[in-house]
C-alpha cells in the first residue's frame, strides 16, 4: 500500500490535475486504491487530458464499476426507507451515499460500497424489529436487545437487497455513547430519494464531526475521506457549533487533532485551534504519526482496536471510557451468547471462542481489503 500519486493530491487540493500530467497506469492504480478513480476520470474528461490507452480504458472501467455499485446501494437504501416507513420507524442515512449525494456533483463520483443508517434515538428500542424486517432469516432481535440493555454502542450488519447494510444505534460509533444523540437526530435534514420517499441525513456540522472521528479511527488511510472533508470545508460549517458540540462530548481534542491532520494533508490552515491537552498531544503523536497517513486500505484494518484507541482521546469522561472498555473486554454472558452462536462451555471458554471468531473475522476483512485493492489495481 502506498501514498497517493502526487497528481491525485493536487486534484483533491485544487480541483484540477497538475499541468502537463499524462494519465498512465501508476496514477490510475493509485486512484483506485485511494477511492478517487471516478474523480480522476471526471477530471480527465472535463480537462481533455491525454493518456495511455490502457490507462484510460482501465480508468473508465473503474468509473463504470462505481456507477453500478452506487446504483445498487441507492436502490437498497430506497427499499430500506420503504420498509422503515411501513413500520413507522425513522431512520437516517450517513457516510458514503449521503456524502456523495450532498457534496459531490453526482453521487457516483463518490464510491459507497455499503449503506449506513441509524435509527431515531427515541425509537432505539425498535431496532430489533427493524432488523427482523430487513433480514428475517438472521433473527438478530435477541442479540440486538441484549446489546441495547447492556448500553453498548454498536452497529448490526445485514445483507439487504444484495447490499451490505450497517444499522447503527449511534452514528459516531465510539466506545461511549454520544451524550447529544437526540440533538444529532433533531439536526438531521431531509434527503430526497425520489419515488416519493425521503430519508433523514446528518446536517453539515454533524457530518463533519462524524467524518473527522472516523478518519482518526481509520488512521487517515485513504484520499477519498480526505476529499470528503475538503468538500465539507468548502460548504462553510458553523465552527462555533462544531467546537461547542465536540467539547460537550469530550471530543474537543479528537476533533481538533483530526481536522488539523486533514488540513495538513490539504495544505491549508485549520479553521479550529490545533492545541491539545499535553497528554493527548503526546498520545496523538504516538498513535497517529505522519508516516502512517494515506497508506491505503491496509491501514483501515491494521489494528482491530482503533475505535478504542480513538476513545482514549476523549476528555472529561475517563471513568466512563474505562468502564466501557472493561465491559467490552469482559462482556456479560448474554452478549457473548447472542453475538456468537458458537459460544459453548463456561464463561472463560465462551469468551475465548468469541475472541478467536472475532480475530478470524478481522483477518478475513484484512484479506478482503487487500484483494479489493489488488483487483482495483490490476
Amino acid at each position: 500500500m502506498a501514498v497517493p500519486h502526487p497528481s491525485l493530491l493536487h486534484l483533491v487540493r485544487e480541483g484540477v490535475l497538475p499541468d502537463g500530467v499524462r494519465v498512465a497506469m501508476p496514477i490510475v492504480d493509485s486512484a483506485a486504491e485511494h477511492g478517487v478513480a471516478p474523480l480522476l476520470d471526471e477530471a480527465v474528461r472535463r480537462e481533455g487530458r491525454d493518456g495511455d490507452h490502457e490507462a484510460l480504458v482501465a480508468l473508465a472501467m473503474r468509473s463504470l464499476e462505481t456507477e453500478a455499485a452506487t446504483q445498487a446501494t441507492g436502490d437498497a437504501l430506497l427499499q430500506l426507507a420503504g420498509v422503515a416507513a411501513s413500520l413507522s420507524i425513522d431512520v437516517a442515512v450517513f457516510k458514503g451515499l449521503a456524502i456523495g449525494s450532498r457534496w459531490y456533483p453526482r453521487p457516483e463520483l463518490r464510491p459507497a460500497a455499503d449503506v449506513d443508517v441509524f435509527v431515531n434515538p427515541a425509537q432505539s428500542g425498535r431496532l430489533g424489529e427493524l432488523l427482523d424486517a430487513l433480514a428475517p432469516d438472521s433473527a438478530p432481535r435477541d442479540a440486538v436487545e441484549a446489546m441495547l440493555t447492556e448500553g453498548r454502542v454498536f452497529e448490526h450488519p445485514v445483507n439487504f437487497a444484495g447490499v451490505a447494510v450497517d444499522v447503527h444505534v449511534d452514528p459516531m460509533n465510539l466506545v461511549v455513547a454520544t451524550r447529544q444523540n437526540r440533538l444529532v437526530w433533531q439536526r438531521t435534514v431531509p434527503l430526497d430519494l425520489g419515488q416519493g420517499l425521503t430519508v433523514r441525513t446528518l446536517d453539515l456540522e454533524i457530518s463533519i464531526i462524524q467524518a473527522l472521528l472516523h478518519l482518526a479511527r481509520d488512521d487517515f488511510a485513504d484520499l477519498l475521506h480526505i476529499c470528503d472533508i475538503s468538500r465539507m470545508l468548502e460548504a462553510g460549517p458553523d465552527w462555533t457549533f462544531v467546537e461547542s458540540f465536540a467539547a460537550t462530548e469530550g471530543w474537543r481534542d479528537l476533533v481538533r487533532f483530526s481536522l488539523g491532520a486533514v488540513c495538513d494533508i490539504l495544505g491549508r490552515p485549520s479553521p479550529l485551534p490545533t492545541t491539545l491537552e499535553p497528554a493527548n498531544s503526546a498520545f496523538a503523536r504516538l498513535f497517529w504519526p505522519e508516516r502512517i497517513r494515506l497508506r491505503g486500505a491496509d491501514r483501515v484494518f491494521q489494528g482491530a482496536q482503533r475505535q478504542s484507541v480513538a476513545s482514549l482521546l476523549i476528555t472529561g469522561r475517563r471513568l466512563e471510557v474505562a468502564g466501557a472498555l472493561i465491559r467490552r473486554m469482559l462482556p456479560p454472558r448474554s452478549v457473548i451468547d447472542d453475538r456468537h452462536a458458537g459460544a459453548r462451555g463456561p464463561y472463560p471458554v465462551a469468551l475465548l471462542h468469541w475472541r478467536l471468531a472475532q480475530r478470524a473475522e478481522i483477518k478475513h476483512r484484512r484479506t478482503a481489503a487487500r484483494e479489493a485493492v489488488q483487483h482495483a489495481t490490476r
